[in-house]
């Protein structure tokens, strides 16, 4: 049996061996490196930049309370005869309607003077959250008892009493709490994304010191 082959298969293996060797020590002696994609994130010092990019996110909405509610109203009938008025048996109306709050933050209100910047730390302040608007659900509307005559508009003012008791209910529940706590890990998760590693989140009545490009304005 020849023992060319045996010798080229040797070669063959020690090459590799010192090839791997020689990666482990450049990669030891930071010559090469693994690519990693975090360190090539995008780390945004100049609050105007930062302000924008926030910006664009405008109404973040974080929380929604879903709710079913009961309105009735009455008005008294009468009827005009010899000359008097007499009074008849009440008109009734009781609709059933239901429907959600959304609540969150509003991001286009922000200003430069919400943002400071030192190195990788961000302070924000936020504005309150608030609820956005109250919808009611076309199809999970229904007028469950109907005595009388009422006009459009009388069944339009008993559904905004469906939309306040809606409110009522869903400030009740704390919704506003539930949106600041969810906007604020939905934010820390954005600015992290643009590099910084500590993230400050505070309300809009708290001063923020001044940060490093504060300067620069």
């Amino acid at each position: 049996m020849s023992k060319k082959p045996i010798r080229s298969r040797s070669w063959i293996i020690l090459s590799l061996v010192v090839l791997v060797a020689l990666c482990f020590l450049l990669r030891a002696a930071g010559l090469l490196r693994r690519e990693n994609p975090l360190q090539h994130r995008l780390k945004i010092h100049d609050t105007r930049t930062l302000v924008t990019q926030v910006r664009s996110m405008s109404t973040l909405v974080t929380a929604c309370y879903y709710d079913e509610v009961v309105q009735t109203a009455r008005k008294q009938r009468s009827m005009n005869a010899f000359g008097a008025q007499f009074p008849l048996p009440e008109d009734e109306i009781c609709i059933i309607s239901r429907g959600k709050a959304r609540a969150g933050i509003d991001l286009s209100r922000l200003g430069d003077d919400a943002f400071a910047i030192r190195g990788d730390t961000v302070m924000v302040r936020l504005p309150e959250p608030e609820i956005f608007e109250i919808v009611l659900n076309p199809s999970d509307y229904e007028i469950f008892v109907e005595d009388g005559k009422w006009s459009h508009e009388e069944v339009v003012a008993v559904e905004s009493r469906a939309k306040e008791a809606i409110r009522r209910d869903a400030l009740a529940a704390g919704l506003l709490d539930k949106a600041r706590e969810s906007a604020l890990g939905q934010l820390d998760r954005l600015l992290r994304s643009f590099g910084f590693r500590e993230v400050i989140l505070s309300p809009s009545s708290l001063p923020l010191p001044a940060g490093e490009d504060s300067d620069r304005k």
